[in-house]
């Protein structure tokens, strides 16, 4: 299902530049995070088979269906953890939340749904679908939401916000109501927040004014601190003039001897050049995405990616050895495969694994210090 260009979604990034709009391009992020979602809420549904099932069958589940993947969409280690601990944090919150209410007026009244469709005409779109909706009685309301990137994301996303306007519109329905984002490798529980009523009231006001701007055929552009390059960069005048600078920067070089430049003066084209290179990298995740579809782009084709560590075939045998010499089951060295080269150092140590993995350089690159 193509991603409305207005939906929840995309509210964080319109309410700081009206303009933006989902380019509704998959890439190996996107396609990955929904899986991982699909599979999330398959534990999660009441209505389920795997609603009951212990989650120490993913590492199968996700590691066999590799097979059917595109080798850059893979599962690893890191992604079946993080569903993993998904999973286990919003269990334990519906737990706690049924602790809560048991004994009470609200006993058994706790109902979790998946897949639920709220309707946002409030603020002039058509709707979406949150992750999770857990309602307890008829005074509490939760939004969960799940987040598998390493940026953090607050439970006050605008997101949420959203999809609380669509479950109480005319703020009256419920009494207590909380956006909850769980987020593995950002946060170690679930992070909440409370929507009071001048909150709600607030942000529907602010979604619709931003909505209705976004949907102009000339909607304001707005340059801020965390933009990025969205499906309208050659329109926008952020990237036109940093477009501009580049050019201009290039006319005046010509007569400049770079060797003879100030420390001071290099150093400030440098950072210019860093500006210009985010806008080449949305450019890059275009082509991507092209040839990730099987388009044909000439002169381009995918090509494998950096290079990571590997053991030898034969590390298994003494890696085995060594945690039972240590007391350790030998299984924790797998995830659905032999775990990382990093993983398995924290796990028995430096001294041990010396000798049994081989690294290489990664390219000679240029930093700002910190």
């Amino acid at each position: 299902m193509r991603h409305d260009p207005y939906g929840p979604s995309t509210h964080p990034m319109m309410v700081k530049c009206p303009a933006y709009s989902s380019d509704s391009v998959e890439n190996v992020h996107t396609i990955k995070g929904t899986e991982k979602h699909k599979i999330v809420e398959q534990f999660l549904d009441p209505k389920s088979e795997l609603y009951t099932t212990d989650t120490d069958i993913l590492g199968e589940l996700m590691g066999e269906s590799n097979e059917m993947r595109e080798p850059d969409a893979q599962m690893d280690g890191q992604d079946i953890n993080d569903v993993e601990c998904a999973i286990e944090q919003a269990r334990e919150f519906i737990r706690d939340a049924e602790d809560r209410t048991a004994g009470t007026t609200y006993n058994n009244i706790v109902k979790v749904f998946t897949e639920k469709w709220i309707d946002l005409n409030i603020l002039g779109i058509a709707g979406g679908t949150p992750d999770l909706v857990i309602q307890i009685g008829e005074s509490t309301i939760i939004i969960i939401d799940f987040k598998f990137g390493a940026g953090l994301v607050s439970p006050q996303s605008e997101q949420l916000c959203s999809y609380q306007a669509g479950l109480d519109p005319f703020v009256s329905k419920f009494k207590y109501r909380y956006n909850v984002i769980i987020q593995p490798r950002v946060y170690d529980e679930p992070q909440v927040f409370r929507v009071t009523d001048a909150h709600l009231t607030s942000h529907i006001m602010m979604m619709k004014e931003v909505i209705e701007l976004a949907k102009l055929d000339n909607p304001p552009y707005l340059v801020h601190d965390k933009c990025h390059w969205c499906n309208k960069h050659m329109k926008c005048p952020a990237t036109v003039g940093q477009l501009a600078k580049a050019k201009d920067m290039q006319v005046k070089n010509k007569n400049i001897q770079i060797h003879n430049l100030p420390s001071d003066t290099l150093a400030k084209y440098v950072q210019q050049y860093e500006v210009i290179k985010n806008f080449g990298g949305a450019l890059k995740q275009e082509l991507y995405s092209r040839l990730h579809r099987g388009e044909e782009v000439n002169g381009y084709e995918l090509g494998t990616g950096r290079k990571s560590r590997h053991f030898h075939d034969d590390a298994v045998d003494t890696l085995t050895k060594e945690c039972v010499n240590k007391g350790i089951d030998p299984n924790d060295l797998y995830d659905s495969k032999l775990m990382s080269v990093a993983k398995i150092e924290k796990l028995l140590g430096k001294k041990v694994i010396d000798g049994l993995w081989y690294h290489q350089d990664g390219k000679l690159t240029v930093k700002r210090k910190k």
